[in-house]
């Protein structure tokens, strides 16, 4: 069986990829046929069927796949063909249509690479368009873009949408495109592209575009919006151009400026000195021309200004409005106190009669009219008090006033901008009181001491949503219960007569409310039902300082004695625990005992001090009751010293005879340095007593002094000792006298 294609194709003798072009199988019902390898040449496809093959409702079928066409050399597309068998079976096999596969584009000619911005390429691009085998697609739309840019610049062409269509040119599809420019100087790459392209998108080499030769004049700077005879809020600013709209660095012109389109029949003036005539300056943006003081003196809708010289095209601005007046266009009303107006204020800004379309950029700002209303009233709208006009208009929404307005003084609103315009007011609307809605404390709990009413009793009000009293209506005398919130303390909240008040014309004051425990930062709530709770600022509950007395029994003991010590609280003082704390000189205070109150406040303490030193009594403070010390008191310490040998009476002795003395001192501490002992010799002279000899000896480790006294004169004699004052004891009393008689 042979496969004969004709009409100016071709088989492919290979696959794409190298695959076999065609493949074969034969195989269907009880049909038992056979295929040889096909062999494949131009224009015919052989295969040699063998075996025998079964009658019946189901024919043999022989499929035949991968098999790919093409046009023969020279023959054009779309192109129309035909399949023909002959062999077992003969006849025709169908008609075959061929149309190109997707575009493939290059540039068969690159447009120039350096350009003046806006003057068309020296050499335009050309643009090829074939399929991936090479056909020709004749009526592809190609399309010029900017591919890459050093700036932001705009590529045109000759027609404006930058496109062509291919048409054949000597056996090739081909774009070419016409007038194309770049406009800004810059570093450029262009890109072709076309409907259901494959492959690379093609791109140009880089296109260097310069500023050319001045050609025109532009607006840099030009007025948006204007107020009757207010000096433009942005003032006109002309530059020198080339074709791009690049403006020029260098050269000099004179530059007027008039009205264009004049709907208010205005007059335009400028600053003396500038006028409406300038002459060119070279500016940081190249060459300009810069007015000041520019306005016009008439309202109207859709000013323009032309800036012309000789020699260069002129410029006009777009249009804008020279405005005269603000006005309410919707006036506020349906207010209640806090609650958003029912008709919301809508501020226009006109030229006259007519509202200034052009004008987005004027900024109107509301705010209530001094002296109406209520001393302290605030305004507030959705999205602040400032809305920028779209095309002549300020919509505002969500616009409340906390305060109703007093009687025979409703509220006006003003609304004004900061271009020139005079401020308008409102009509007068009044804010009334609206429904209950939440509770709040307009008399806030204050510092307190523990269990102690409040200084100032908490007020607690029934209000709508802007804070005003509802004094009327159910809701005027609801309940209103008191809690505590924030209890740092564990404390207990109790007032005179419970914690529930019944509100009087919105108002529930509550008295003699306390709280039992001392805690940093309390807070109280205070609920009704159906409206929203109130919390109070925070206050503290602070326990009463304790007041704590100390007295001792004595200023000044001997060592081994007791001082004893009586603890008085003033109030509040029954069961407490206390320290009684010590210091000397030189060393900290330092806890001796820890002890309790009885139930009068009053505790006791002996104690049996070692050396001179200071007590006081330091409590650490409880939930009642603050932390605190006492007063200081001193107790004085006496060194004990006695003298030995001891004898009653008068000792008599002969005259020559040595005798050691020695005294013992108390208190004996290793911490403590020796003492020393002053022994003192008295003769008795005539009938008075007069000292003779003093000595002064240290003690030893066991806490004795000894001195040796020879007897050398003859007569009464009393020996006695002391200690003298130390940095931690005092002065200790003298010893007993003891007598001698020396004959």
């Amino acid at each position: 069986m042979t496969l004969t294609l004709t009409g100016g194709w071709e088989f492919r003798t290979t696959a794409l990829g190298g695959a076999v072009a065609a493949t074969f199988s034969a195989s269907a019902g009880s049909c038992a046929l056979t295929a040889t390898t096909p062999v494949i040449t131009a224009t015919t496809i052989a295969t040699t069927l063998g075996g025998t093959a079964t009658t019946g409702s189901d024919r043999c079928r022989l499929t035949l796949s991968g098999i790919q066409v093409r046009p023969t050399i020279g023959t054009p597309l779309p192109n129309a063909g035909t399949l023909t068998f002959s062999g077992a079976v003969s006849g025709a096999a169908g008609a075959l249509a061929m149309v190109a596969g997707a575009p493939v584009l290059t540039f068969t000619l690159q447009p120039s690479t350096t350009a003046s911005g806006g003057v068309p390429f020296a050499q335009q691009a050309k643009v090829k368009s074939a399929d991936q085998f090479g056909n020709e697609r004749v009526g592809d739309v190609v399309t010029l873009a900017i591919n890459t840019a050093t700036v932001v610049g705009t590529l045109t062409c000759s027609p404006a949408t930058n496109q062509a269509t291919t048409v054949d040119v000597a056996g090739e599809a081909i774009a070419t495109f016409a007038g194309c420019a770049l406009d800004k100087a810059g570093s450029y790459t262009l890109r072709a592209t076309a409907p259901g392209q494959a492959g690379t998108i093609p791109v140009t080499g880089t296109i260097t575009v310069s500023i050319g030769a001045a050609a025109k004049l532009i607006f840099y700077q030009r007025p948006a919006v204007g107020v009757v005879n207010v000096a433009f809020p942005a003032q006109p600013i002309v530059a020198v151009a080339d074709a791009g709209g690049n403006i020029v660095p260098s050269g000099s012109w004179t530059i007027a400026l008039a009205i264009g389109t004049n709907p208010g029949s205005g007059t335009l003036s400028c600053s003396p000195g500038s006028g409406t005539s300038v002459s060119t300056q070279i500016t940081a943006i190249g060459v300009a021309a810069t007015f000041s003081g520019c306005k016009i003196n008439n309202a109207g809708i859709g000013y323009t200004l032309t800036a012309s010289t000789g020699g260069l095209t002129s410029a006009t601005t777009p249009a804008f409005d020279v405005e005269n007046l603000l006005v309410f266009s919707t006036q506020p009303a349906g207010a209640i106190g806090g609650a958003v107006f029912t008709t919301q204020p809508v501020v226009a800004v006109r030229a006259n009669a007519a509202n200034a379309i052009n004008d987005s950029s004027t900024v109107v700002t509301l705010a209530i009219r001094p002296g109406t209303g209520a001393v302290g009233a605030t305004l507030t709208c959705t999205g602040g008090l400032s809305k920028t006009v779209v095309a002549g208009v300020a919509t505002f929404s969500g616009c409340a006033i906390d305060k109703i307005s007093p009687t025979g003084n409703p509220y006006q609103l003003v609304a004004s901008t900061s271009t020139g315009l005079s401020p308008v007011n409102s009509t007068t609307f009044a804010v009334t009181v609206g429904p209950a809605t939440k509770l709040a404390f307009t008399t806030q709990p204050t510092n307190v001491s523990v269990a102690q009413s409040f200084p100032v009793s908490p007020v607690v009000t029934i209000q709508d949503v802007g804070g005003n009293t509802v004094t009327t209506g159910a809701a005027a005398t609801a309940f209103v219960t008191l809690a505590i919130l924030s209890n740092p303390g564990g404390g207990t909240l109790t007032c005179t007569g419970g914690l529930s008040k019944a509100a009087i014309a919105g108002v529930a004051t509550f008295a003699g409310c306390s709280i039992d425990r001392a805690g940093v930062g309390y807070t109280l709530t205070a609920t009704s039902t159906g409206l929203t709770s109130a919390t109070s600022t925070a206050f503290n509950v602070t326990a009463p300082p304790a007041v704590i007395s100390l007295v001792r029994s004595a200023g000044m003991v001997a060592y081994g004695q007791s001082v004893g010590f009586t603890i008085q609280f003033a109030t509040n003082g029954a069961g407490r625990t206390f320290t009684i704390e010590h210091t000397y000189v030189g060393s900290a205070w330092t806890p001796i005992a820890t002890l309790s109150t009885n139930a009068y406040g009053t505790g006791s303490f002996a104690f049996s001090p070692t050396r001179t030193g200071y007590y006081r009594v330091n409590f650490a403070g409880t939930t009642d009751l603050s932390a605190a010390f006492s007063n200081v008191v001193l107790v004085g310490t006496r060194q004990t010293v006695n003298l030995f040998p001891t004898h009653s009476g008068v000792l008599t002795i002969v005259r020559g005879r040595t005798i050691t003395f020695r005294s013992t001192v108390r208190p004996l501490r290793a911490d403590l340095l020796p003492s020393q002992v002053t022994f003192r010799f008295y003769r008795k002279v005539g009938d008075s007593w007069v000292l003779r000899y003093e000595r002064h000896v240290s003690t030893d480790a066991a806490g004795v002094a000894r001195t040796a006294f020879r007897f050398g004169v003859g007569g009464y004699w009393y020996v006695r000792a002391f200690a003298p004052r130390t940095p931690y004891n005092s002065i200790s009393r003298y010893t007993q006298r003891e007598v001698f008689r020396v004959l």
